[in-house]
Order: structure tokens, then sequence, then C-alpha cells
């Protein structure tokens, strides 16, 4: 067997490659991969209370929640009335809670594409989740 020499340069030049390699490969293998999340904040304040977490709403987005409750109280006191109405209709045949009723759910009507409005101003992206019909 012929033995070959070799340059103690190439051999320390191996050895210092091969740790970098080690090195390198655990470095990267130990290091979790992050992830980027974005996060886009409206109008809204959180607060961090000793483990609670206390949401402060801007006035716009408030006001916006204020009106889309008070229209769902005001559809549902609208239903109740066309039923009275229905009822009192059948009984009497006048038609004057009907009128009254109808006349009611124009108001309520307009009031709640308002909130949506409202609602819209205080988060843009609803917009991209509701559907408006005639808008």
């Amino acid at each position: 067997m012929k033995t070959i020499p070799v340059n103690k340069w190439t051999i320390t030049g191996a050895v210092i490659a091969s740790i970098l390699l080690i090195t390198i490969g655990s470095t990267s293998a130990g290091t979790p991969e992050t992830k980027t999340k974005t996060v886009t904040e409206y109008k809204t304040k959180t607060k961090e209370i000793k483990g609670d977490t206390v949401y402060k709403l801007s006035d716009t987005c408030r006001k916006a929640l204020v009106s889309s409750t008070q229209n769902m109280a005001d559809f549902n006191n609208l239903v109740g009335a066309i039923g009275d109405a229905i009822v009192t209709f059948s009984e009497t045949y006048s038609t004057s809670e009907l009128e009254t009723a109808v006349a009611r759910q124009q108001v309520v009507i307009d009031g709640m594409l308002s909130a949506v409005k409202q609602t819209m101003a205080c988060d843009p992206t609803i917009g991209q989740d509701v559907t408006i019909p005639g808008q």
C-alpha cells in the first residue's frame, strides 16, 4: 500500500469546516421557526390589569355597538307591534295599527343602515363580510 502525504493545513481546514457545519446545523435546528402575525388594531385600546384584559372601545366603535344593539331592540319591538296590529286587524278590520307599524318600519330600517355604516367606520374590514341588499 502506498502512502500519500497530506498537507497539515488541508486537514486543519477540513476539521474547521466540519466544526462550522456542525455548529451551524445544530444552531439552526435548535432555533424555532419564527412566524410573523400581522394584527391590525382599529381604534380599540387594550389594557392589561393584573391578569385581566380590559377592552376600552373608541368613541366611534362604542357608538356603533350601542347603535346596533338599540336597533336590534327596536326591531324586536317592531315585530311585536306588527303582530299586535295583525291581531287587531283580524278582530276589528281597523288598519290604523298596521299603518303605524309600517311607518315605524322605515325608521327602524334607516337606523339599521346607519348602524352598519357606523360599524364599518369602527372596523373597515367588516364590509368584506356584510352584504347589504340594494347598496
